[in-house]
């Protein structure tokens, strides 16, 4: 009586196997049809904001100039990403020069037409907006159609999967794999602008949080 009693849950837990195995590969193509999604990369814009506070008439204190700069070191801010500055109506002149050459110290431009956000800074603040564009590869190769018998010789939906995925990495701004980039010809302005903040400006200097740095962290010089 014992013995049939465990080969019964001996079968019964099989079973159960068997169904919860058919259940996760039932999502997935069984043969070759040819109407199978075709593999692409999928590119999305992402927006990341940081307010501003400056005084009147007068240029951004260095604690401001430090959250500045950590949020675009935390954010590795760089080539293909662009950044763009809504300001108030009272946002002195001194605070967007010094705004200016920290964005030109990380090889970067302010860009001309405000981003559209759903926050109005402060009459004498602003909003430093960077938009990047990120691309996500396609879920590809499937090993379970790999195995799945191919009557009719139709093309796999696989086909090219490694082209696409190595396309999508080795694009440097993402944002190319929407909109093409132009004519292909290359910004001079762009291309030579972190060479000359290299030799021109002073040297960006991100001190870390909590440590003791004296009065300033952009040393005596005054930094920015």
């Amino acid at each position: 009586m014992r013995q049939s009693v465990r080969k019964l849950a001996r079968v019964s837990v099989a079973s159960i196997a068997l169904a919860l195995l058919g259940a996760c590969q039932s999502s997935l193509p069984a043969h070759y049809d040819g109407i199978e999604q075709e593999a692409r990369n999928e590119v999305h814009m992402v927006r990341l904001a940081h307010k501003i506070d400056a005084a009147a008439d007068d240029g951004l204190a260095d604690r401001q100039k430090t959250n500045i700069i950590r949020f675009l070191a935390e954010l590795d801010a760089g080539y293909g990403d662009s950044v763009t500055l809504v300001s108030g109506t009272r946002f002195p002149e001194p605070a967007f020069a010094d705004l200016g050459r920290i964005i030109r110290a990380h090889g970067l431009a302010l860009g001309a037409d405000a981003a559209s956000i759903g926050e109005e800074p402060d009459s004498n603040g602003a909003i430093l907006v960077v938009d990047r564009y990120i691309v996500t590869s396609p879920q590809c190769p499937n090993s379970v159609l790999q195995m799945s018998k191919n009557y009719t010789n139709a093309s796999s939906p696989q086909f090219g999967c490694a082209n696409v995925i190595n396309l999508g990495q080795m694009v440097a701004n993402p944002r190319d794999l929407l909109t093409g980039n132009g004519n292909g010809r290359t910004s001079t302005g762009k291309a030579v602008q972190s060479l000359r903040a290299w030799r021109e400006e002073v040297p960006i200097i991100l001190v870390p949080q909590g440590a003791d740095n004296g009065a300033s962290g952009f040393g005596g010089s005054g930094g920015f």
